[in-house]
Order: structure tokens, then C-alpha cells, then sequence
């Protein structure tokens, strides 16, 4: 059997060049033989990628696993995927060329790069790579943004691989393209770009286990536009406004008082105005009273009990009276009222999540612990579920996605996620003294999560990082800190762009749950600015809403 080779070296190796090695140069299955399968879309999620393959051939998808590929390449079916006798009559190769019936049909010419690197894999006897290879750490484009003045118009992508070792290889023509709008702009296998018509979109490349995009803005007409330069209120309206003015469109004028009232008291009180709450504003003649009507809605309670309900659904709270999975309306109580003097306070949010992330204890005395009862509302804690959860909930990030393969579109792999899973193996509830009661726990003598291909232990680390926690037996406080730290964008930019899209009607990032490499930010300086303030007031919720609210573009 071959020894396992570590999952992190589906990251591809490097040459000097980046054209096709040479019969002399010796080939790579990693660095040159891998990018070749990924390029002809051998191994994705539609052909031998998916979950049982396709016509008998099962391959990892996107080559998270490169060990177990060569096997099934070399060794599954001896002298027929490969044949070392005569390696032109490999169905490697004559399938790839469409010599034979392939149901993927025919992926290249025979006198293609591509089949060329393969076919002298072959003829230097298909070996595996030895020793330590320099991974993919990153993807680097040659343009962060294209803008069009017209349709037709056209540019052209190169991607570099950038490895561990400090090379730099051009991976162009191994890469992958796609649009996020083809109606926007189309790209091509080459990366060549063609401008189809206004808009704003984005291309993406993706080689190895990474996606790096570029923005493209296709113009509109430039005739008859006339910028109408409108009074900015705060940094909010400036960054919206430059954003605008570059796509040449012009802002909506500010809406009449009578929409403006309707439209903050039910985003801030979730309630429409009283009559008297009308006339009043109506009638006042104060220049500053949008200003003062939006700081007195977020002095009332109703503002708290909003927000204590819109957590409420994304916590999930219920009160079903299921003992057995610490559910008891009694439960639920404990949990909404904890919630709503949160709110009431204007606790930072980050302490806020950080105390549930923490918590233990008796789910009818300490409300946050119902936090393991409610997320997953399930007869057993799943540390799985918990890990997918809390990702989605806290950073907006699908992190599930990495469970049986590495993130197809982000940057998330395996380690990651079991890693992550890791931080919940130990959670556990007990009965406590009367029987609507559970008694929260972390059981320190749990082992961690055991990675999916090779079943070795994972211990708990947080996304993106190298080395595991320190902790003292629960690893649930280490998660806190990390999770809720200023220094956390990905924590502080979800909170951001969660409270922008409940004022706005969509987020920044849209769904706000699936933030991702592969879906950014319609204007990404403005959710860093409304990150970078939230984290500034110290994470109160209040003083994000005051700015949103005050801006010409709410109102």
C-alpha cells in the first residue's frame, strides 16, 4: 500500500515555467499531472468528482486528495487507465482525446500541452512524487479590476501560483474561469474577457484549492449623464455615492417625511407610527428631527425587543415542551429574557456571542447555555451541527461545504473543518434536578474530531490558523475570544452586513449566511467601513443603526 500523502498536498508544486515539461524534464503528478485533470474538469462535482464518480471512475473533487487519485488512476485497474507497455493506448489518454467513447466527449487535441504532459507521465513509468513538495499557498491576478467604457470591449486575465517555497509559477492555462454574470461580462478557458453590457459583475479563477476574483464594470453610455453631486451625510453616503458615480447612476432624491417616518419606525420599533407620533413630525420644522426621531426610536424598548426577536430566529429559540432535548417553554424563557436585557443594555455584541459561545450550566438558570439546546434542536448534540451552525451564524460563512471534500468555492478545506468540529466533540447535557431541566457540560476527556480520509486526529483550531488552541480542557473559551476579537474581520464584517441588509432590505454580501471568496461584496469598502466602525463603538449595535439610519441613502 502507498504511504498516505497529507491532504494539504493537493496544493500543487512548481516549476521554473509554466509551459508542458519536456520528455527530458520529469513530470509531476502533483505539480503537472493534477492541474491537467482539474483544467479538463476530470475531477468536478458534474464528472468522475462527484460524490460515486461517473462510469466506474471515482476521483476527489478538485483533487482534495491527490494519494487517493493516483491510486485509482495507476493501480485500480492495472494496465488500463495506464498502460506503461504501450502508454498511448492508456485510457488516460485516448479518452481524453475522444479515441475512444468517453461520455465526457473529447477534451483535447492530441498535440495539446495537456496531452503531451500526460502522455510523458506515462512514459516515465506514471510515478508518484517523493519527499516534501512546495504547496499552493495563494493565487495572484495581473488585474484587480477591469472597467469597459462599452460593450465588446475586451481584456485578459493571467493567474500566478504562488508556492510555499517563494516561487511563482503562471498557471493560466491550468486555471479555471467563470462569470458571475455572463450577460455582464463572458470569459473564456483562456481567460479572455468580452464585455456583453452594463452592469457590474465579477471573474474568477480557480487553481488548486483556491478562487481569487477580479471586478468588471461594463459602462453604460456616458451621454446625457450628468452627476448631480448630492450632499453626502456621512461616510456612509460617501462611499455609496463614489461607488455610484464610477457605474454613472444617479441617486434617488431623498424620500418626503411621511415615508421617512413609516419607514424608520417600523425598521427601528417594527411597529408603523401612531397618529400622534404623525402629526408630530409632520408638524415639526426643527431641520435636525429625522436625526432626533431616529435616536429616540433607539432609546425605546421597542428597539430592544426587535432585535431580541430577530436574534431569537436566528438562534432558533423554542419553546416545545421536549424535555428530553432541554427544549421546555420554561427554557426558552430564561433564554429570550437573557436575549432582551442584552438588547436593552446595548451590550457589545461581541461579549454578547462571546458569553453564549461559553456558556454552561442549567439551561432554565443560565438562558445563554440553551444555545446548545436550540441551535441544534436535535435528541443528541452533534458537534458536527454545532461547528456548521455556529460558522453560519457568527461569520456568514457555509463551512459544511468542507466536510467531504475541501470548499469548492472558498478557501476552506478539511482541516478546517474537522479542526472546527473539534472545538464541540466535548459538549454533553445531563438531567438536572427537576425534569425540564439539562445541565450544559463540556467533558474534557472527549478526543478531538478525526479527519475524514485518513482518520487522523484533528485537534481544535480556529479557521485559518496553523496551530491548534491552548486550553485548559474546553476549548470553547479559546473559540470565544478568537471568534468575538476585534481582530476578527470575518466575525465583525457578518455582524455588519447583517444589520445593513434588516435597515436596507439586502446585504452588502447577499445571502448574508453564504459569504464567500466566490461571492463578494457588491461594495466591499463599504461593508470595511461599517465593519471598521462597529468595531470602533465597541460592537454596539446602536450606534452602527445611528449611522445607517442617518445616511442619505436610507433615507
Amino acid at each position: 500500500m502507498k504511504p498516505f500523502i497529507p491532504f494539504m498536498f493537493v496544493c500543487l508544486v512548481f516549476s521554473a515555467s509554466a509551459g508542458t515539461s519536456s520528455a527530458a524534464e520529469e513530470v509531476s503528478f502533483r505539480r503537472d499531472v493534477m492541474p491537467v485533470l482539474f483544467r479538463a474538469g476530470c475531477n468536478a462535482g458534474t464528472c468522475h468528482g462527484s460524490a460515486r464518480g461517473k462510469d466506474g471512475f471515482l476521483l476527489s473533487l478538485f483533487g482534495f486528495n491527490p494519494a487517493g487519485d493516483y491510486y485509482r488512476i495507476t493501480e485500480e485497474m492495472v494496465g488500463r487507465r495506464v498502460n506503461l507497455a504501450i502508454p498511448e493506448e492508456s485510457l488516460l489518454l485516448k479518452k481524453s482525446i475522444g479515441a475512444v467513447p468517453h461520455t465526457g466527449g473529447k477534451l483535447f487535441d492530441e498535440q495539446s500541452e495537456y496531452y503531451q504532459t500526460l502522455l510523458h507521465w506515462i512514459e516515465q513509468g506514471a510515478p508518484d512524487d517523493a519527499g516534501d513538495i512546495p504547496e499552493v499557498v495563494g493565487l495572484e491576478l495581473d488585474h484587480e479590476r477591469f472597467v469597459f467604457e462599452q460593450s465588446g470591449e475586451q481584456g485578459t486575465l493571467k493567474v500566478t501560483a504562488l508556492a510555499s517555497d517563494g516561487t511563482r509559477r503562471d498557471v493560466t492555462t491550468l486555471a479555471r474561469f467563470h462569470s458571475n454574470n455572463g450577460s455582464i461580462v463572458e470569459i473564456d478557458a483562456a481567460g479572455h474577457l468580452v464585455a456583453q453590457q452594463p452592469g457590474d459583475s465579477h471573474v474568477f479563477a480557480r487553481f488548486s484549492r483556491f478562487t481569487i476574483g477580479a471586478e468588471v464594470i461594463v459602462l453604460p453610455p456616458s451621454t446625457g449623464f450628468v452627476w448631480p453631486d448630492p450632499p453626502a451625510s456621512n461616510y456612509i453616503d460617501e462611499l455609496v455615492f463614489d461607488r455610484l458615480q464610477k457605474l454613472r447612476i444617479a441617486p434617488s432624491d431623498l424620500c418626503d417625511d411621511e415615508t421617512f417616518l413609516r419607514r424608520v419606525t417600523i425598521d427601528l420599533a417594527g411597529r408603523v407610527p401612531s397618529v400622534d407620533e404623525y402629526y408630530t413630525f409632520i408638524n415639526d420644522s426643527n431641520p435636525d428631527k429625522r436625526s432626533k426621531k431616529i435616536d429616540e426610536l433607539l432609546a425605546d424598548d421597542a428597539f430592544a425587543d426587535l432585535w431580541t426577536a430577530m436574534w431569537g430566529e436566528q438562534l432558533r429559540i423554542i419553546g416545545g415542551n421536549y424535555a428530553p432535548v432541554g427544549t421546555h417553554i420554561k427554557a426558552a424563557d430564561a433564554y429570550y429574557e437573557w436575549i432582551r436585557t442584552q438588547m436593552r443594555n446595548d451590550r457589545p455584541l461581541n461579549e454578547f456571542v462571546s458569553e453564549m459561545v461559553s456558556a454552561s450550566g442549567s439551561n432554565l438558570m443560565n438562558g445563554p447555555a440553551n444555545l446548545y439546546t436550540m441551535l441544534v434542536h436535535a435528541p443528541r448534540f452533534e458537534p458536527k451541527a454545532f461547528a456548521a451552525d455556529f460558522s453560519q451564524v457568527f461569520l456568514g460563512v457555509q463551512i459544511q461545504c468542507a466536510e467531504c471534500h475541501n470548499h469548492p468555492f472558498d478557501r476552506w478545506t478539511m482541516d478546517d473543518y474537522y479542526s472546527l468540529v473539534s472545538f464541540f466533540t466535548g459538549m454533553q447535557r445531563k438531567p438536572g434536578v427537576e425534569p425540564r431541566e439539562q445541565r450544559i457540560y463540556y467533558d474534557i476527556t472527549a478526543p478531538p474530531a478525526r479527519h475524514l480520509i485518513d482518520q487522523r486526529p484533528m485537534p481544535p483550531r480556529t479557521l485559518g490558523a496553523i496551530q491548534p488552541v491552548e486550553h485548559d480542557g474546553d476549548p470553547r473559551q479559546a473559540l470565544a475570544d478568537w471568534l468575538t476579537s476585534p481582530d476578527n474581520e470575518m466575525f465583525s464584517r457578518n455582524l455588519a452586513n447583517r444589520i445593513w441588509a434588516h435597515l436596507m432590505g439586502r446585504g452588502i454580501v447577499e445571502p448574508v449566511d453564504d459569504v464567500r471568496v466566490s461571492n463578494p461584496p457588491v461594495n466591499g469598502p463599504l461593508l470595511d467601513a461599517l465593519s471598521e466602525h462597529l468595531v470602533e463603538s465597541h460592537f454596539s449595535l446602536r450606534s452602527l443603526v445611528r449611522d445607517i439610519c442617518n445616511s442619505r441613502v436610507y433615507q
